[in-house]
């Protein structure tokens, strides 16, 4: 993804607000979740039409994210308090079926991840709680408990190898063993800044951080980028990257060094994830329609063709990198 000038293929104005866009490992399909309408539209990104809508299965089921199991085969979509399990395992999208449908949290659930073997899936709630879910069983394994997630705090990571899980909560960074499910660190960010997404960099231990600069100043914006096997050395990160504008998403390629983030002015930044540097040194890419809600959500496709965003005043983004 070395195009800095991304070209527009696809804008199209929805009735709601974008709350979610992700998707399918293969890039065949793009999901899109308006939240206020109780539905999860599925475009065919061979001519950018809708050509199914997933309906919940039950009422009170508005949908707030959605996450793909790596090897395609799972779709798990949170709505509310409850989770729901679909089989997406045919190629063809009108023979997906809901299997399973789970109260998962106490309040709403905003995040969702798989682990690389897509044997586990982590959810998040803003009650606080992180859980771990089997996913041959779609059964509870494991409650975090209240490590206090908050909203705003949108990812939960896996490393590429499967053994680290990387989560934000109260502003700073938690890191599992996902062999023993032990806490092994908890990184405070730099100058009181608030880290609010994160994805670790592919074949890598480092991990890529975004968020608010300070709690006195949440609308200036930070990039971070750190080692994970550093933190026994204690060693300092590298220098963060400092913008105007709190960041609000971010999208880490599975296929090269870089990410995308997306801020609340409407821009989207390139990360090039050069962990031999000694700072972070985001490039901006896109300036979309900025709205005093920002842009919401931001998905990369698995082959970099492709990036998507959803504003929260009724628009959806599609370019071609």
């Amino acid at each position: 993804m070395a195009n800095l000038n991304p070209e527009i293929i696809k804008r199209v104005a929805l009735k709601d607000s974008i709350e979610c866009v992700t998707f399918s490992p293969d890039g065949r399909y793009l999901l899109t979740l308006p939240g206020s309408r109780y539905k999860t539209d599925v475009w065919d990104t061979r001519n950018w039409r809708v050509s199914r809508t997933l309906l919940p299965t039950g009422p009170e089921f508005a949908p707030l994210v959605a996450a793909f199991s790596p090897n395609g085969k799972r779709l798990v979509i949170g709505g509310g308090n409850e989770i729901e399990w679909w089989d997406t395992s045919a190629k063809d999208v009108r023979s997906w079926k809901c299997i399973a449908r789970n109260r998962a949290h106490v309040q709403e659930v905003f995040t969702l991840s798989f682990s690389p073997d897509s044997r586990w899936l982590v959810s998040g709630s803003w009650d606080k709680t992180l859980k771990l879910w089997d996913v041959g069983t779609t059964r509870l394994i494991k409650n975090f408990g209240q490590i206090g997630i908050a909203n705003g705090e949108k990812q939960a990571a896996f490393s590429s190898d499967g053994r680290l899980l990387a989560v934000t909560a109260r502003g700073v960074v938690h890191v599992w063993d996902v062999a023993s499910w032990k806490l092994l660190h908890v990184w405070n960010m730099p100058a009181n800044g608030r880290a609010h997404c994160l994805s670790f960099v592919p074949g890598s231990t480092s991990l890529i951080v975004v968020g608010s600069r300070s709690r006195d100043l949440p609308q200036r914006g930070f990039a971070l980028m750190r080692d994970v096997k550093t933190f026994q050395k204690g060693s300092p990160e590298k220098a963060p990257f400092i913008f105007e504008a709190q960041a609000l998403n971010l999208a880490v390629s599975a296929v090269g060094p870089l990410a995308v983030m997306l801020t609340r002015d409407g821009q989207i930044w390139r990360i090039p994830l050069d962990q031999e540097s000694k700072k972070v040194t985001p490039q901006v890419i896109i300036q979309e329609r900025s709205s005093p809600l920002g842009l919401t959500s931001l998905a990369l496709s698995a082959d970099d063709r492709y990036l998507s965003t959803g504003i929260a005043r009724n628009q959806l983004s599609v370019y071609k990198l």
